[in-house]
């Protein structure tokens, strides 16, 4: 079972992934291609929903494996090399994601600066309308 992509809304402004309980770094990084690839065909910004209500786990294990520290390195140049990336909403994140959010942050505040939290897909919903509004008045 891998990460699942759907489009979250009929304006196909946000998209859905769907965590399952264990993934892998393959699956993660395939599925962050796919939405670069859609986000990259469009003329506006896209939203994005990381369900993680299931509960996660760090497919290594332990985030300090060297495996793990080298895959999030991974995800922070891929993250500062996009610049036109949209807001994403983390739904149903648990202490251990939001602890690793906020060290992330103190390491370089742009990696978070578009990254929010959300409990119910309405307050997931309410974050990225407001967000993709903001980023369309800028525009």
């Amino acid at each position: 079972m891998g990460i699942d992509l759907y489009w979250d809304n009929d304006e196909q402004t946000i998209i859905l992934a769907e965590f399952p309980s264990k993934w892998t770094w393959t699956e993660l990084f395939s599925m962050l291609d796919d939405v670069k690839k859609v986000s990259d065909q469009r003329d506006y910004p896209i939203g994005m929903v990381l369900d993680v209500r299931n509960g996660t786990t760090i497919p290594s294990g332990s985030i300090f494996n060297p495996d793990t520290l080298a895959k999030a390195k991974r995800l922070i140049q891929m993250n500062k090399e996009q610049s036109d990336k949209g807001p994403v909403v983390i739904l149903g994140a648990n202490n251990f994601i939001k602890t690793i959010y906020h060290t992330f942050g103190t390491l370089d505040k742009s990696i978070t600066q578009d990254v929010f939290f959300a409990q119910t897909e309405q307050q997931a919903h309410d974050i990225l309308h407001q967000q993709l509004q903001q980023r369309l008045h800028v525009n």
